[in-house]
């Protein structure tokens, strides 16, 4: 598990974005047009209409109104350790407020849901960041049931931010296979970033009614 000292600095630079940003994309360390592609890749993860839905480090929430946008019907589900970003998701969505709640994914969350999705939540470079990856893996694929995606931050990116840490989309996919060989790798959405698919059987076969 990462140190407490590594989770106090995680909960507090993200706290931090949301005093200074708000309820905006770059209150969670995003740009529009960056969370908007990403919101895109987290859809293909499989059929998301009825389907329940874990949104791990779901800052504001957004997600959940993405989903909405485009139709999608879930029992969606956010956690996040920050505790401002919860306040800031349960002030704009008040009515759905009960659906956002302060969690960490690696202490385990009690039930499963078919999908999980988590959002580049460990792109921040914090303590062991390859070492935080591979139980980010393990605990987000403990709590589904049918499939999850995982966004980071590529090592093959052409720009590099001070604090972000850059994961090799090799070693996470070979981390992935260490628990499922059902798994995919999307590198084309962004120039900096990649999505880890990964699954409890074919894809073919995913679905909310099969697992």
């Amino acid at each position: 598990m990462p140190s407490q000292e590594t989770q106090e600095q995680v909960i507090a630079y993200f706290d931090e974005l949301a005093s200074r940003h708000g309820d905006t994309p770059q209150g969670v360390g995003w740009s529009a047009a960056a969370q908007l592609r990403r919101f895109e890749l987290l859809c293909t993860v499989g059929p998301l209409h009825g389907a329940s839905i874990l949104d791990v480090g779901c800052g504001s929430g957004r997600f959940l109104d993405y989903l909405e946008s485009t139709g999608r019907s879930c029992d969606y589900h956010g956690i996040d350790i920050s505790p401002r970003q919860i306040a800031l998701a349960r002030a704009r969505r008040p009515d759905a407020r009960d659906r956002f709640q302060i969690a960490d994914v690696l202490q385990g969350v009690g039930t499963q849901y078919d999908f999980v999705v988590a959002n580049g939540p460990i792109n921040t470079r914090r303590g062991n960041p390859v070492l935080v990856m591979r139980r980010f893996i393990e605990a987000l694929f403990a709590c589904c049931r049918v499939g999850v995606c995982f966004t980071m931050t590529s090592s093959y990116g052409d720009t590099r931010n001070d604090g972000v840490h850059y994961y090799d989309p090799a070693e996470a996919l070979a981390q992935a296979m260490t628990v499922t060989r059902w798994t995919k790798l999307d590198h084309t959405y962004l120039p900096h970033d990649f999505g880890l698919f990964y699954y409890r059987q074919p894809i073919a076969h995913a679905s909310t009614r099969s697992a």
